[in-house]
């Protein structure tokens, strides 16, 4: 990359406004696409930028990469001075006439910014949600990328510049699409961020802002949609002593060091979110609701990253100028069990079989990663398949399990050298009769850093999608991995599974009667040999789908001199009790009824012809959600006479 001068930047007093592109005379632009590629919801606005954070850490120091990550809600009151002094120094008035006539398209984004705009001329307070993070590299890099350097990229431009960019090239980092910054914007409602970095060895604060917004026109000058707060005709960064005021008034002083930070390790980047709104809450945003959500996703995705000594966050609620709330985010409070089962691996307790509750067992798995093609570029190149090891980890819960972390039991942590957790697969009924468990995948560097290793690494991150929340079959393996790559997947994932299901499985007794397990469902007592049922379901099609189970199946007959009452019924198993009919939302028979009703009864004369069925259950029984519920059907037969149907 070329050296230029920071004169280039503008000198530092000079003065700060927006500055948006003009529109392009050939065309319009209705906002950007890479807002629809990630949820606007807090769980994913904190797994993305703990990434990037985790991502850009320093290594050096001696703190082993340490990264601090603090969430703070800044609530202003629209008649006080913090609201005033942030109004001026943001640029409020000029940016507000540039929403506002963005705000008048049809577009989806115009919408957004449509109720922003409206809370922003209301009297509740202008909620700001900063995001900081510490022992990080900053945004260092040219203020704008050189026509004839295709190639190069630095962090502040694939930040606050460029689109579909990164500067990521670690095999072991988060992001590799370029998109997951887009939930910064998603988060506001006035699709508005303003950013301070520092940048280590340079005494200097970097500001800049940038909105998303879509073609308008101010006073009949038509615009593309982004705009830059900053200095010079493209709103270059502002740089500025860490103590000015400009930083006080934008809210974005990074000088008030979390507990634990030293100056030593104080660079980093901040990022402010304008008009900040909890996205998944259809009412007025309360505080605490939000601050235990931001603390909850801080855990169930980054406690490997926190247990490791990788990451510490803390989540902080100030109005004006007030701290009213801190807390550091500790994993055990939200995930024991994983904490638990990661920290007996490292401290080498772990046994051969899982005797009782607590316990934890380890099972080795082996990730076949294919070559590398001799033509495929930006890889780590592994000609040959190489076996890279996996590490397992199962603990065994209590059947009435209460931990904090029960909502992921039977699932399975997919963690690989970043630290974060990939996925909670889940592995309900894994085995029949299997005992409840927690377990953790380790792969790639989480294991080690021998080449099967690293090439590991690089094979499974190059899998993720643009969420990172899967391993799968994606383009860049087809395009930089020799064939096999898809089948390798299938068969690492089958294997997961084959020792988990080995490791939880009850054990088998023998009695007199045959195995427990098969007395109960069969009812082997008795003697005698038993009389076939009427009617029996076969070809039974489920699918869980909009929190509800469609079911299409069809009905085999074993009596057809009679005419039967036939009656689907949905149960679901809950923790104590008998199971909980599920009632049909929509039922429908096909072929060779006489009647039917929506609860599901339907009634067939002598002598049917094929029957099926199709039916979707409620979402919701008594408050018990069946997502979360196993579920199982039946077929009620009873034989009628002739005038019941009459």
């Amino acid at each position: 990359m070329k050296d230029r001068k920071l004169d280039v930047l503008g000198p530092p007093d000079a003065e700060i406004a927006w500055h948006f592109r003009p529109a392009w005379q050939g065309g319009r632009d209705f906002g950007n696409a890479n807002a629809f590629a990630t949820p606007p919801d807090v769980p994913t606005l904190v797994r993305e930028t703990g990434q990037n954070s985790t991502d850009a850490s320093r290594r050096d120091g001696g703190s082993g990469g340490m990264v601090h990550l603090r969430f703070r809600l800044i609530e202003l009151t629209k008649s006080g001075e913090e609201y005033a002094k942030f109004g001026q120094a943001a640029k409020l008035n000029e940016l507000r006439e540039h929403i506002r006539n963005a705000a008048k398209g049809k577009a989806r984004l115009s919408e957004k910014v449509r109720d922003g705009i409206a809370r922003l001329d209301g009297p509740e307070p202008l909620c700001l949600l900063r995001i900081d993070d510490y022992g990080t590299i900053g945004l260092p890099g040219e203020e704008l990328t050189a026509d004839d350097d295709e190639q190069s990229s630095s962090p502040y431009a694939a930040l606050t510049r460029n689109n579909l960019d990164t500067s990521k090239q670690a095999a072991n980092a988060g992001g590799s699409y370029g998109l997951g910054k887009a939930v910064l914007w998603n988060c506001s409602e006035l699709s508005t961020v303003l950013f301070a970095s520092d940048i280590p060895d340079d005494s200097r604060t970097r500001i800049v802002g940038r909105s998303e917004l879509t073609w308008h026109k101010v006073e009949s000058q038509p615009f593309a949609g982004p705009g830059w707060l900053g200095i010079g005709e493209f709103g270059n960064s502002h740089w500025v002593d860490p103590s000015d005021v400009a930083l006080i008034n934008l809210q974005l002083k990074r000088n008030d060091l979390p507990t634990g930070v030293s100056a030593g390790r104080s660079s980093g980047t901040s990022a402010l979110i304008l008009g900040f709104r909890d996205p998944e809450s259809e009412v007025r945003m309360d505080v605490e609701e939000l601050l235990g959500k931001l603390a909850r996703s801080a855990a169930e995705n980054f406690w490997p990253a926190m247990l490791v000594g990788r990451l510490r966050v803390s989540i902080e609620h100030m109005r004006d100028s007030v701290l009213l709330n801190q807390r550091i985010v500790e994993p055990r409070e939200y995930v024991p069990e994983f904490v638990d089962t990661f920290q007996r691996h490292l401290d080498d307790r772990v046994e051969e079989q899982l005797d009782e509750p607590g316990s934890v067992t380890h099972r080795a798995v082996t990730l076949q990663v294919p070559g590398t093609r001799d033509d495929a570029d930006s890889v780590e190149r592994f000609p040959a398949q190489m076996d890279s090891r996996c590490h397992l980890l199962i603990r065994l819960d209590d059947d009435e399990n209460q931990g904090a972390g029960k909502h992921l039991a039977n699932t399975v942590a997919m963690i690989r050298g970043r630290y974060m957790v990939t996925q909670y697969w889940n592995r309900d009924g894994v085995a029949m009769g299997a005992s409840t468990f927690h377990a953790i995948l380790l792969a790639g560097d989480a294991v080690g850093k021998e080449p099967a290793q690293l090439a590991a690494e690089q094979f499974l991150r190059l899998s993720e999608p643009p969420s990172h929340n899967d391993w799968k079959y994606e383009e860049a393996l087809r395009t930089k991995f020799r064939p096999g790559a898809k089948q390798r997947l299938k068969e690492f994932r089958d294997s997961v599974t084959s020792k988990l299901r080995d490791a939880v499985k009850r054990p088998v007794v023998e009695e007199d009667n045959g195995p427990e397990e098969l007395r109960r469902l069969l009812d082997l007592g008795g003697g005698g040999d038993p009389q076939p049922p009427l009617a029996t379901l076969r070809n039974i099609r489920p699918r869980f789908r909009d929190k509800a189970w469609e079911i299409r199946a069809e009905v085999s007959f074993n009596d057809k001199k009679r005419r039967l009452r036939l009656t689907p019924r949905v149960r679901i198993d809950v923790e104590s009790g008998s199971p909980i009919l599920l009632p049909w939302q929509s039922f429908e028979s096909r072929v060779g009824t006489l009647r039917e009703n929506s609860s599901g009864e339907f009634i067939v004369a002598p002598n049917p012809r094929a029957v099926s069925f199709y039916g979707t259950t409620e979402q919701h029984i008594d408050g018990i959600d069946p997502a979360k519920c196993r579920a199982r059907i039946d077929l009620l037969v009873e034989p009628i006479e002739e005038e019941e149907v009459d």
